[in-house]
């Protein structure tokens, strides 16, 4: 149900770089800032939750997802996590915070629309993301 609030879709749909919740405190506010500056996507673990639970009708790309504009980073962390690399070792490993991992991996699972890691392992293996040499 995209009618509560449209404009968070709409921001979605056309790639935003952040999107905070009203009740963010203004430590959270400036490492949102850090993270937008870093050229990530930061969406507050709140909102998250929201679009989660509300783009029920959401579904990819099915001809090409490469369409739907998988980054060289999100792929990257795609190959950690069918490693089996855990959100901690994978913030080392690619120098970045675990919250920005964490918020890649949210909208990866997102943009897939898929409802966990596992679907979307499977999801990049189907729609060669990854393929089994990345295993």
């Amino acid at each position: 149900n995209t009618s509560r609030h449209p404009d968070l879709f709409t921001a979605m749909d056309n790639g935003f770089s952040g999107i905070i919740h009203k009740a963010t405190s203004e430590k959270e506010l400036l490492y949102a800032l850090d993270i937008i500056r870093a050229g990530s996507v930061y969406t507050s673990p709140e909102i998250h939750t929201y679009l989660s639970k509300r783009r029920v009708t959401y579904s990819p790309v099915d001809d090409d997802p490469l369409n739907s504009k998988w980054t060289e980073k999100e792929i990257r962390i795609l190959r950690y996590i069918v490693k089996g690399y855990h959100n901690d070792e994978i913030s080392r490993l690619m120098n970045l915070r675990i919250r920005t991992i964490e918020g890649h991996k949210a909208r990866m699972i997102e943009k897939a629309g898929v409802p966990n890691t596992l679907n979307l392992i499977l999801f990049a293996l189907k729609n060669k993301l990854l393929n089994i040499n990345d295993l």
